[in-house]
């Protein structure tokens, strides 16, 4: 029996675990059930007779809101609060545990949905891990001085907690201890703690202030990921290890100061980073670092996700910069490398770091224009640079690595040079995954390429949609004009006529190189070039870039079936923007709760079409051009829904309805009804539409079923403990 109930133990561990990254709801399992089976009852509390004739509370199944513990149950003195004893209660707030109790199991009140208050007395000595994981009403702790050790997870996703007043002894703050604690704002940490453990407050989203004291001499991967509030952090003078991505996507953190009395770490020349001496290695930047003139390496991640970094400047002594570096910085403006640098440069002021001997572009930014040397876009070059929308790819590219364009949402679509024989894993079309979830894809993202290439071949094995283009006669770079040899190179109006291979109404960007040879060599105008372009339509328009990475808009003007400009730059932008249709999409909006406006978006499932309108009982959206749609609809306190539209050569009408959180029936109201509905589909005496079940996924996050919790969260609403809007 002690073998069972130690697997017992592992299983419901395991689960538990999972449960708090992924926020899924709990199923007791048979083998639990078994066990439950062997408990004696007292009241309302299941306990178990332990070996030395104390008892383990099992089991709590009453209906106050207010619970004391018993000092005793069933003539046996109470000293174990058992794995689950409260997991998933959803009626206890306040619970009083008495004097006799020593040890609070492993996940003892995870999940514990309304438990506000809890008083641990100081005879307790020992918490086990995520014992109060996941109790989203949880406001504040003390754990008595008794308790010297505390294990992983104790109050990860405690969305409410604000206050936790811990032991002076304890040692650690162990791994996910505040995971996803999501209202704590400030925490002092015990000055006797010597470690800060792995994503100890990971996702902490509201915390601005935390001291680290004196004794600390580690702090975890990914201690500080996402504390998207942190401002400021202090390293003392104690700590030895710092380990990679410990501030990972800390994008607000403005200052950065190591003790100077520090012999493993320093933030030298008042940089706002952390550099690690002994190998002048930059470990974690920030908004206002300045890399100095000694760093040699930049570690990975260093800057990742730090969004209101604007400027970077790489110094010549640096001669390594590691993964993700400058990861999902989108507010990058301005990249550059030193002259002196012998390892990496940023030529033709490309706002990009490229290694000059393998010419692989490592980082770039939204304002990168690749210079026409480079032959390899690198590794995550430009991953989650999610405000950049295009990107020209030169013909001199032949290899674009794994993740270069990961997360680029707003980037639906990309042109690629026959030349490219390589294209990495997830390197276009991919953003980043909910959580919990795999990789997804952009929608509707689209790969223009030539028939046959490994553009072809990504776009097939990946399912994206795939355009081709009009094949190349010649292996040249370009557009390439042969003067003749009496032509005289000052004489203004050479003439370029280049065919645009896109096709009628897309709304992409590409770009044409334009090279004047002479007697077969290359050769430069001293005066400008008139340049034809036959287009899809009138809407196009042409820009260039400038030597400051800005595009200008250069006014060409559309002449019998041709745009015409003049340029003294060889490198030229065409953006054709689609003819509007004329068709007209519109209907009756019906919603409730109040009269806020209602958001319509049309989304172009085979093209780039996509607007949004408001309303409140109707909408109208104008020029939608021919293809298939997603409408989605959404308002405050409401399901957001999504409907299917086939637009052709005449106006539309597809009325919309949204229903209110928990209305399961679609009536408008949320009552007892929709309780009993929902019931009704749990125990399978009847199907619901997946927008029923949607509308009364109501506890938690959502997790995309509709079960026991929701018709809990509903039954709450009804009688005005806790509203749903």
């Amino acid at each position: 029996m002690a073998n069972t109930k130690k697997i017992i133990s592992l299983l419901l561990s395991v689960i538990m675990i999972m449960s708090v990254f992924n926020i899924v709801p709990f199923t007791a399992s048979a083998a639990e059930a078994e066990v439950a089976a062997t408990a004696e009852t007292d009241g309302d509390f299941e306990y178990i007779i332990l070996e030395d004739n104390t008892a383990k509370v099992f089991k709590y199944q009453g209906k106050n809101r207010d619970v004391n513990i018993p000092a005793t149950l069933g003539g046996y003195t109470v000293t174990e609060i058992g794995g689950y004893a409260f997991g998933f209660n959803t009626v206890a707030v306040n619970v009083t545990i008495p004097q006799t109790v020593a040890n609070i199991s492993s996940d003892a009140f995870s999940s514990c949905e309304n438990l506000e208050t809890i008083y641990i007395p100081d005879s307790v000595t020992d918490i086990g891990s995520y014992a109060f994981a996941n109790c989203k009403n949880l406001k504040s702790v003390t754990i008595p001085d008794s308790v010297s050790y505390l294990e992983y997870g104790l109050f990860s996703a405690c969305t409410s907690l604000k206050s936790v007043q811990l032991p002076d002894r304890v040692k650690s703050i162990s791994n996910y201890m505040f995971y996803k604690c999501t209202s704590l704002e400030s925490f002092t940490v015990p000055d006797s703690v010597t470690e800060i453990g792995y994503a100890a407050f990971a996702g902490c989203t509201s915390l601005t202030n935390v001291n680290i004291p004196d004794a600390v001499t580690t702090i975890d991967y990914a201690a500080f990921q996402d504390c998207n509030q942190l401002k400021s952090i202090d390293i003392p003078a104690s700590v030895e290890t710092i380990e990679w991505s410990s501030f990972f996507r800390c994008f607000r953190l403005a200052s950065i100061t190591v003790s100077s009395d520090n012999t493993v770490f320093d933030s030298r020349d008042n940089c706002n980073a952390i550099i690690e001496t002994s190998t002048n290695k930059l470990i974690t930047g920030c908004m206002n670092t300045v890399i100095p003139e000694t760093v040699e390496i930049i570690g990975n991640s260093a800057f990742r996700d730090h969004k209101g970094l604007k400027e970077i400047e790489i110094p010549a002594s640096t001669i390594s910069i590691e993964a993700n570096a400058f990861s999902g910085c989108t507010g990058l403006e301005n990249i550059s490398v030193s002259a002196d640098n012998t390892v990496f440069d940023s030529r033709d002021n490309c706002n990009a770091i490229i290694e000059t001997t393998s010419n692989v572009l490592k980082y770039g930014c939204t304002y990168t224009v690749i210079p026409d040397t480079v032959i390899c876009i690198g590794v995550n070059a430009f991953h989650d640079f999610t405000n950049l929308e295009s990107i020209s790819i030169p013909d001199s590219v032949v290899r674009v690595d794994n993740g270069a364009f990961y997360g680029c949402i707003e980037m639906k679509s990309v042109i690629i040079p026959v030349y490219v024989t390589n294209i990495g894993r997830m390197a276009f079309g991919y953003c980043l995954p909910e959580e919990g979830k795999g990789d997804a894809k952009i929608e509707s993202f689209t790969i223009y390429g030539y028939e046959g290439s490994e553009a072809e071949r990504y776009a097939t094995d990946n399912g994206f949609k795939f355009i081709k283009l009009t094949e190349k006669t010649d292996e040249a770079t370009g557009i390439i004009l042969d003067i003749p040899e009496d032509t005289d190179l000052t004489v203004k109006d050479i003439t370029a006529e280049i065919v645009c291979d896109l096709p009628d109404g897309c709304n992409k960007m590409t770009a044409y190189d334009i090279t004047l040879t002479k007697d077969g060599e290359a050769v430069q105008p001293d005066n400008t070039v008139t340049v034809k372009i036959p287009c899809a339509n009138e809407n196009a328009k042409v820009y260039r870039f400038e030597a400051d990475g800005k595009m200008t808009d250069m006014n060409a003007k559309f002449k019998d079936g041709y745009m015409v400009f003049t340029t003294d730059h060889f490198s030229i932008y065409m953006l054709s923007e689609p003819k509007p249709a004329g068709v007209t999409v519109s209907g009756a909006i019906t919603s409730y709760v109040d009269d806020s406006d209602v958001t319509v978006k049309m989304t172009g499932v085979d093209n780039n079409f996509t607007t949004e309108v408001t309303g409140k009982s109707e909408y109208s959206i104008a020029d939608v051009p021919a293809g298939e749609y997603t409408l989605t609809v959404s308002k405050a306190n409401h399901v957001t829904r999504e409907y299917s539209v086939t637009v052709g050569d005449t106006d539309v009408t597809r009325d919309v309805k949204l229903s209110p959180k928990g209305d399961v029936n679609g009536d408008g109201e949320t009552d007892i009804m929709d309780c009993s509905l929902a019931q009704r589909y749990i125990r399978e005496l009847t199907d619901l539409d997946p927008y029923q079940i949607a509308s009364g996924d109501v506890s938690g996050e959502g997790d995309g079923e509709l079960d026991i919790q929701d018709v809990s969260r509903i039954l709450r609403h009804i009688r005005e403990l806790a509203m749903l809007y």
